[in-house]
């Protein structure tokens, strides 16, 4: 579960910002108690056009990469995939993250530009004790690859190391990952159980509606209880589907702008109406709210049943904003361990803070229209619990909003 997330030069975030997902007491069941203290399994994040919500997201997706994917999915000469600060691209950016793992809390801290990781650092903190340890570190700032090791883990044999070595681009982390050296330490598949966004490494992506159709119907032939549990959840969203035909809709082809066929599948139907007056609609002629309010349902019962942390972009994006409700509050009422499920989510619906409190709620300004500002919402002075956040954000009060009278012309 992820405790806190910090950045420093990288895309609109030019000066250190440190997001606490931290809270002091459990209110409810959209708080997790762990060995470490409270942490917030629903976390909002809201503000301004091009203050920077999307811009905290990617770090978080770009962290998750670098640190697990790096070593196995770049070449020795390619970029380290970011942008640092305008202002600051021949400073280097420092990323660090604190996150909870078979009751053990880690640190994992990057220090890189766009070509090497110069500094990176795990460290591990067990229940009974007061200060994280050294794991391994590594520094390369002075044209050499320097390597110390804690009781945690044994130092790697002169063949590993120059692998390692050979990849500046690369961490450490996602190496050990590869070869199983911190399964003991409880990373078998990663950080998370399952780590799910919208953001690549790159940025969003936009996957076409068409391949969403292909992918749910996959695991919806494959899933007998992912249909059932699918099936349940979209009746409860009242667009009229009342069951999953399971006969064939026939063959979808998805192409390219010069009509190159990209893929072609067969996709399943949804039943509408009753008695004489049912009928199947191919999930291709759905509405678009619809396909992607069931594709976000996949990876939300994945995590849900296993566990992880899912980061979201614009959650709200063709969908009604009662419908988005009741997926984020999911997330409150898992049969899974509390401690393992988590959601971070970017918005531009006020709605959508009914329900959660301070401690949940971020906020992004551009400070001097230059650096992201990010700010919790019991930061604010004067904020009583009771409010109404959602009223009280449009008015003004909390910032984080359009500070001119919009003008067209």
């Amino acid at each position: 579960m992820l405790h806190s997330f910090k950045v420093e030069n990288m895309y609109s975030i030019g000066k250190e910002q440190e997001i606490l997902f931290e809270t002091n007491k459990l209110n409810d069941n959209s708080v997790a108690e762990t060995k470490f203290g409270f942490i917030n399994k629903i976390n909002c994040i809201i503000g301004n056009n091009g203050a920077g919500k999307t811009a905290v997201l990617k770090c978080i997706s770009f962290f998750i990469w670098l640190a697990e994917e790096s070593f196995s999915g770049s070449k020795i000469e390619d970029p380290i995939p970011f942008e640092p600060h305008y202002l600051n691209k021949d400073k280097s950016t420092k990323i660090e993250m604190v996150f909870e793992k078979q009751n053990n809390l880690f640190k994992l801290e990057f220090e890189l530009n766009q070509d090497i990781i110069f500094y990176e650092k795990l460290s591990i903190k067990h229940p009974e004790e007061n200060k994280f340890k050294r794991v391994y570190s590594v520094d390369r700032r002075k044209n050499t690859m320097k390597t110390l090791y804690g009781e945690d883990l044994s130092p790697l044999n002169k063949k590993e190391r120059e692998r390692v070595k050979s990849k500046n681009n690369s961490s450490l982390f996602s190496y050990l990952l590869t070869t199983g050296s911190l399964s003991h330490l409880g990373f078998k598949n990663g950080i998370f159980n399952i780590f799910y966004s919208n953001l690549t490494k790159g940025g969003r992506h936009e996957v076409p509606l068409l391949y969403d159709c292909f992918r749910l119907s996959e695991v919806i032939r494959k899933n007998k209880q992912f249909k059932d549990e699918m099936v349940t959840t979209i009746k409860s969203f009242d667009v009229g589907i009342n069951d999953i035909s399971e006969k064939p809709a026939g063959q979808f082809v998805l192409s390219d702008r010069n009509n190159n066929t990209i893929m072609d599948n067969d996709v399943i139907s949804f039943i509408h109406g009753e008695g004489e007056n049912q009928f199947d609609v191919p999930l291709p002629f759905e509405s678009d709210g619809t396909i992607r309010s069931m594709s976000i349902l996949f990876p939300i019962i994945d995590i849900l049943k296993n566990g992880g942390l899912m980061v979201i972009d614009e959650i709200e994006m063709s969908k009604h904003p009662i419908i988005i409700k009741q997926l984020i509050s999911s997330f409150e009422y898992s049969s899974k361990d509390s401690a393992n499920v988590q959601i971070i989510f970017s918005t531009h619906q006020p709605l959508l803070l009914d329900n959660r409190s301070k401690s949940q709620i971020f906020l992004t300004e551009k400070e001097d229209g230059i650096n992201t500002d990010i700010y919790r919402l019991d930061d604010v002075e004067g904020v009583k619990s009771y409010e109404n956040f959602g009223l009280k954000y449009l008015s003004g009060r909390y910032g984080a909003v359009p500070r001119k009278e919009v003008q067209i012309g």
